[in-house]
């Protein structure tokens, strides 16, 4: 089995370059990269970093994508039936995209265990790793955050992880150019703290990919009902990246707003959720 990459891609501009690529290939044809970021450049006001004639870094941005299922292996220019279904959020509900774009990030290997989907892994497991030191410094936990990551990896029972690829404070500072488009915010000056809120397309995104995995919960069904475990509580705090007291709040909020996911409490919390959650349903 080939090496399983860990390391997140991302230089600066990279979350507003992988919304413009996809909204352009989801509207023409193109036969390269290049000539969808030279329209992009025009459209978009993308904004290339220190000085006006650099572009913006997209090394590695098709590879992440392609591995993440938005776009076709073998033709880059050409979305999957994910990436259709995903570029759907862009034209009906905007402002929901880069959560929709963590939430894919952070549940990909969750859905679809492979060493392709490693860095989906490996996204969860940093947001994992700052969720429980926050708040915290962002910069100066990023070594013992990578040490974190790197030790689980080797841990790890799954043949995917057999030769897991390294993992860098360059990593971690490209994760967080994705975590900084969320709102509401995980960071403000530095400093990484978890939020009382999260968008119910994110909620419901979060407990489908409970419901999917065979990674967390290997004989949960839709319509089955499900107790918050510790572990559950874990995946879904991590992946919304709030505080845990604030959790079962936002799960009434949002089983108030769409009929496929209910909650009962009493000494402990269960949830159901009736039917699959696409990425579409929720543009």
């Amino acid at each position: 089995m080939s090496s399983t990459k860990l390391h997140i891609e991302g230089g600066t501009g990279r979350p507003d370059a992988i919304k413009s690529y996809l909204d352009l290939i989801d509207r023409r044809k193109y036969d390269s990269a290049s000539a969808v970021m030279e329209d992009a450049y025009v459209e978009f006001n993308l904004t290339r970093p220190n000085k006006t004639d650099r572009e913006v870094d997209t090394k590695g941005m098709l590879t992440t994508l392609s591995n993440l299922g938005l776009v076709e292996e073998n033709n880059r220019q050409q979305l999957t039936e994910l990436g259709e279904e995903f570029i759907d959020v862009i034209i009906y509900n905007e402002d929901a995209f880069f959560a929709l774009f963590h939430l894919l990030y952070s549940t990909a290997y969750y859905r679809n265990p492979s060493s392709n989907t490693g860095i989906s892994w490996s996204y969860f497991q940093i947001s994992d790793a700052y969720r429980r030191r926050a708040p915290t410094n962002f910069s100066d936990s990023r070594q013992e955050v990578i040490e974190e990551v790197m030790e689980k990896a080797d841990r790890m029972d799954s043949p995917v992880f057999a030769d897991p690829g390294p993992l860098s404070k360059r990593s971690l500072n490209s994760y967080r150019r994705f975590i900084e488009k969320l709102d509401p915010p995980v960071l403000e000056d530095g400093t990484f703290d978890l939020r009382s809120f999260a968008e119910k397309e994110l909620l419901l995104g979060a407990v489908d990919s409970l419901y999917r995995s065979d990674e967390v919960f290997e004989t949960l069904r839709y319509g089955d009902r499900l107790e918050l475990s510790e572990e559950s509580k874990n995946f879904l705090c991590t992946v919304l990246l709030v505080h845990e007291d604030d959790l079962a709040e936002i799960l009434e909020h949002t089983a108030s707003m769409d009929g496929r996911l209910s909650i009962e409490s009493d000494y402990s919390i269960r949830i159901r959720l009736t039917k699959e959650v696409n990425i579409n349903d929720l543009a």
